[in-house]
């Protein structure tokens, strides 16, 4: 309409063209306004669903992560679900509903179900990690492809949540051979760290593999 009320001769023409530039640019201009007053008020509804700064909603504050294992044959070998409770500690790991149902026996597999705050992924892993290598770092307890930890970690929902403590474990008739907490502290602390010195002449003269390669072995 500019083009052509710029190219109009006749006065009454660009008189005509001149207002329906005017109208056009005054309905651009209110079009912009509504656009303007639309962000505005979406920007407004965002702030008002948002928690604060620093804030969780009540969604995120509830939200952990499960970790489930199997130890196949756990009820026959002495000291298995009080290591797994210290283990469990060890990571801040909390119960998935009762004691009974995180750390509980079908048949004589020990199966465990634990959960851990949503933010303390690095935990719930690397408690899966202790649990897989359980028989590496301890191979005198006799795990190795009995523990099977599920891969996978499902996000769930729980109001409230309980610490794991290993002052909590509970010896159970059932076990065979059954132990107490003070049974198993004493184990811990009657079985010495094994350690292998890399540094000493006579090692790295006998050894066949490297000797960094060894590790201390704990008894749990």
């Amino acid at each position: 309409a500019k083009a052509e009320w710029q190219a109009a001769t006749d006065d009454g023409q660009r008189d005509r063209l001149g207002r329906l530039v005017d109208t056009a640019q005054k309905s651009v201009e209110s079009a912009q306004k509504v656009v303007d007053a639309a962000t505005k008020a979406y920007e407004r509804a965002l702030d008002a669903a948002a928690p604060p700064h620093g804030v969780k909603n009540r969604t995120e504050e509830n939200q952990h992560l499960r970790v489930t294992a199997r130890i196949a044959g756990a009820k026959q070998m002495q000291g298995i679900r009080a290591a797994a409770y210290m283990r469990a500690e060890e990571h801040c790991a909390r119960y998935d509903g009762t004691k009974e149902l995180s750390f509980r026996y079908e048949s004589d597999d020990l199966h465990i179900s634990l959960l851990f705050l949503v933010e303390d992924r690095r935990n719930a892993e690397k408690f899966q990690s202790s649990l897989s290598l359980w028989h590496m770092h301890n191979p005198l307890v006799g795990l190795e492809g009995k523990v099977f930890v599920t891969k996978q970690v499902e996000v769930v929902q729980r109001d409230t949540t309980q610490r794991v403590f290993l002052e909590e474990y509970v010896a159970q008739e059932e076990e065979s051979p059954m132990g107490s907490l003070a049974d198993f502290k004493a184990a811990v602390s009657s079985c010495p760290t094994i350690s292998v010195g890399s540094d000493n002449e006579l090692v790295q003269f006998q050894c066949l593999e490297k000797p960094e390669g060894f590790a201390s072995l704990d008894a749990y």
